[in-house]
């Protein structure tokens, strides 16, 4: 068969697309098989994305976190103290059941007392810081008085300590509570030891066991002494712990007639104890004293310290006392009623003296001596203090000479001093009231002269001087003194 390739194809033949169109049309139109295998046409579609889900910031979900964890632990918390408290609740009042039920009696409603539980009551101790105890007190028979009005105390027993070493410095002490009694300084036979002797009073067995009395020394400083010691307060106490001792110490005077006074130390602590030296100036010395109390008051009838500290608190120290170089009075609420001699000695250091108080009075006349040949010369250093009440200062007798340099002050009070003639210097007064006298100095030769002024411009302001005239060898400066007085809503008088 020859066919001619000029002509053209048959229509019958189709192309690819109208192929897939007419097997799509025959599909649908319910045609065979063979045109259901043939692909789906192609139809154009455009796609749709998911929505975007933002995410929390990472610290916010850390934050988040820390939150429900500490909602949870306060939550848990609070279940915890409300488990507690109800467990404590039910134990409390199952005990006060139990406290009921044990009061009746089993066969009816009978009340049984029940005792109260007492109190742990300590037992004192030495106190290590003040010294080693080496010997407890042995105390003789318990002794039955009769209670007075002013004391309840219905026992009373006796101790007593001998110091081996009269060169020792002593110390005496007491510590604890319901605590109190008196000291008695006194002198004894030249050829005996330091002894002290105490009785105590009490109104039960009980209270004297459960306080420490005992012999004690400190290594440091190679000291001896007696320390009393009581519990601290606790409770339940009453007026039946109460303890209270009387301590003599007997200090031996010296063994040579014609040798100078037997020297000790000497140091107090005692709180609410009263404390009295004898007439011990001629006999007894101290180079060092220091006496310390509180609540009752210090007196001494004669006493010589080379260097003496007496410091007391609300109650007054009285007596005479006499130093060689340093004296220190001191107390609050309560007066200073003391007789005071001051030494000079030492012509390179000057003697002090110092009064403190306040809402009490001072009266103190002092003396100042020197143990120059010549008898003149010698430097002196006071101070007084108070408030509220009226001071009062003299000066009975001072060597020629002598520097005296004087502070004195009080406040809304009157304040009064009486400088002896032998002072020279200048001297300042501030108060509202300023009066100035002049002594009744027998001056022949006028060798004396005393002269002052107010400040206008100052109210209450007073300034002056005292001078000799004497003559001064190789025409050196005199050094003078000084005295300074003040006070307030008050007046003040100096009498030079």
């Amino acid at each position: 068969m020859i066919i001619d390739e000029s002509e053209e194809p048959s229509s019958s033949v189709k192309s690819p697309t109208e192929v897939s169109s007419t097997a799509f049309n025959q599909t649908e139109a319910g045609v065979g098989p063979l045109q259901q295998l043939l692909p789906p046409p192609y139809v154009s579609y455009q796609a749709v994305l998911p929505p975007v889900v933002t995410s929390p910031p990472r610290r916010q979900k850390q934050r988040w976190a820390r939150l429900h964890k500490t909602r949870r632990r306060l939550a848990f918390a609070s279940i915890a103290l409300n488990c507690l408290f109800f467990l404590l609740l039910l134990r409390i009042t199952r005990r006060e059941r139990t406290t009921e039920r044990m009061g009746r009696d089993k066969h009816g409603d009978t009340d049984i007392t029940i005792p109260p539980i007492l109190p742990v009551i300590p037992v004192a101790k030495p106190d290590p810081r003040s010294g080693k105890c080496v010997a407890s007190a042995t105390w003789s028979n318990a002794t039955f008085i009769s209670p007075d009005d002013d004391s309840p105390f219905n026992t009373t027993s006796h101790a007593s300590f001998t110091f081996p070493d009269a060169s020792s410095a002593m110390f005496l002490i007491a510590q604890g509570a319901q605590l109190g009694g008196h000291l008695q300084v006194v002198a004894t036979s030249p050829h005996a030891l330091p002894r002290v002797d105490i009785q105590a009073r009490y109104c039960s067995a009980r209270v004297l066991d459960r306080s420490a009395v005992c012999q004690m020394e400190q290594k440091k400083t190679g000291s001896v002494g007696l320390g009393i010691f009581t519990p601290h307060a606790f409770d339940g106490q009453s007026a039946t712990d109460a303890l209270d001792f009387t301590i003599t110490l007997f200090l031996p005077t010296s063994s040579d007639p014609g040798s100078n006074s037997a020297v000790y130390n000497l140091e107090t602590n005692l709180p609410q104890f009263s404390q009295s030296f004898d007439a011990l100036r001629d006999v007894v010395r101290f180079d060092q004293l220091k006496i310390e109390g509180r609540g009752k008051p210090i007196h001494a009838k004669s006493v010589f310290a080379n260097n003496a500290t007496v410091m007391n608190a609300n109650a007054k120290i009285s007596g005479s006392f006499e130093t060689s170089s340093s004296l220190i009075l001191s107390t609050t609420n309560a007066p200073v009623l003391s007789s005071i001699k001051l030494h000079h000695r030492n012509i390179f250091k000057t003697t002090h003296l110092r009064i403190e108080t306040c809402n009490a009075e001072i009266d103190a006349p002092i003396s100042l001596f020197t143990t120059a040949a010549n008898g003149q010369g010698g430097r002196f250093n006071i101070s007084a203090t108070t408030t509220n009440a009226p001071m009062t200062m003299t000066f009975p007798s001072a060597p020629a000479r002598s520097i005296l340099h004087l502070d004195a002050e009080t406040k809304n009070s009157p304040a009064s001093v009486w400088l002896n003639e032998a002072f020279e210097g200048d001297f300042t007064l501030f108060s509202n009231v300023v009066l100035v006298d002049q002594l009744p100095y027998v001056d022949i030769r006028k060798l004396r002269t005393v002269d002052w002024q107010s400040d206008l411009k100052r109210l209450g302001f007073v300034k002056g001087e005292v001078r000799w005239k004497m003559p001064i060898l190789g025409g050196a400066k005199k050094p003078l003194g000084s005295v300074r007085i003040s006070t307030n809503n008050s007046f003040l008088k100096l009498h030079v």
